[in-house]
């Protein structure tokens, strides 16, 4: 039997969110959340409507900090509950989404952003 994706063999109760007598993955809800607010934020961002300019460097360690705490999450005494758990990857994906920012304003290198995008796919992945 599997409860969210995860079997219920207690080895995954970390990992899943009870929401209104139904269980979800905590990680594929809270990647998912944090999608949806990085493409909000995003399209303010690329409307010009907020800019980022004067607190780069802030936005930039933001995102840096964010994805590292996504993705040491997964050390043993730091899995706690489910809803840690979707915390961290809403963290996570909306710091990946800070760091791109952070280097397209302070960088502004093709390169390096396509780079940065890269890595974003591979701790992705990773995390999964």
């Amino acid at each position: 039997m599997f409860k969210g994706h995860h079997p219920t063999c207690g080895s995954f109760t970390n990992h899943v969110l009870q929401i209104r007598g139904k269980t979800y993955c905590a990680g594929c809800l809270g990647l998912l959340t944090g999608a949806l607010i990085a493409i909000a934020v995003g399209l303010i961002y690329s409307l010009d409507i907020a800019r980022f300019e004067s607190e780069t460097t802030f936005v930039f360690w933001f995102g840096f900090a964010a994805v590292f705490v996504g993705l040491i999450q997964y050390a043993k005494p730091l899995m706690m509950k489910g809803s840690v758990h979707f915390f961290l990857n809403v963290v996570f994906v909306i710091g990946a989404f800070f760091l791109l920012i952070g280097v397209i304003e302070i960088n502004g290198s093709l390169a390096v952003e396509m780079y940065l995008l890269v890595m974003t796919v591979y701790w992705i992945f990773t995390r999964i």
